[in-house]
């Protein structure tokens, strides 16, 4: 069960200039502010480790459910049901699994207002999702921490698809450095250079992005710590000139 619900509020100060844009463009709810929350967990010595929510940087929070999606699961398991082939080599025998995660990012001019808090989800292949749901982000992987999302851009960070969300479980009496993080398996997309050595397509002046591919034509995948995840990535596909033929 989500430990987190929306609650109705009762109303808006109108003499906030955040809140009256909320109001007019965004939905009729409270937003939950996971930053509040982030500080109030970490000064509890008695929270659960490694926290579910908690701050990446000055203007970033993350927050996952309490309860995870799927518990204590072999990893040949988890590999077989998200199509991940590589992904028993680098973990322990059994893993946690969460299917989606929250990330809250504060308004870019008011970094005392948070936003909505967006969905990074990771179903697999289902019978309402028949190749899974894997939404894009952008995890930070510049290891001086000089980048900060979102002033640096795509500079010192990656786009990704997300696969899967999991806590890794050691063998008891072992201690292995996996254990204090919570980790993503991703899918890089690398952004296509254009002319000019420009990093943006001269008419939409946005990335244009491809899944990247190993020698044997494999998605290259990833595990990253998911206290590099910055900020959802909205992408949409490029359509060629003509519609494929579902019947086929």
């Amino acid at each position: 069960m989500d430990d987190d619900l929306d609650i109705i509020g009762p109303g808006i100060n109108e003499a906030d200039p955040y809140a009256v844009a909320d109001d007019f463009w965004g939905p009729k709810h409270t937003v939950t502010n996971f930053f509040k929350k982030a500080q109030q967990v970490s000064s509890d010595t008695e929270a659960a480790k490694p926290l579910h929510t908690f701050l990446v940087g000055p203007s970033i929070a993350v927050h996952l459910n309490f309860d995870a999606s799927i518990q204590h699961i072999l990893v040949n398991i988890v590999a077989e049901q998200f199509s991940l082939p590589d992904l028993r080599g680098a973990l322990a025998d059994y893993v946690e699994v969460w299917f989606k995660v929250r990330i809250q990012q504060a308004a870019y001019h008011g970094q005392s207002t948070p936003g909505p808090a967006l969905m990074v989800n990771a179903f697999p292949p289902s019978a309402t999702w028949k190749y899974g749901r894997y939404d894009a982000a952008i995890f930070a992987v510049d290891d001086t921490k000089l980048q900060q999302w979102p002033i640096s851009g795509l500079k010192g960070h990656m786009v990704v698809e997300v696969h899967l969300i999991m806590q890794p479980l050691p063998p008891q009496r072992k201690s292995t450095i996996w254990a204090a993080h919570f980790l993503a398996y991703v899918q890089r997309l690398d952004v296509i250079p254009q002319r000019h050595g420009s990093s943006l397509e001269h008419t939409t002046h946005m990335h244009i992005l491809k899944c990247a591919m190993r020698s044997a034509r494999v998605p290259f995948g990833d595990i990253l710590p998911l206290d590099q995840l910055c900020s959802f990535a909205h992408i949409v596909p490029r359509f060629g000139p003509a519609a494929s033929d579902s019947r086929k």
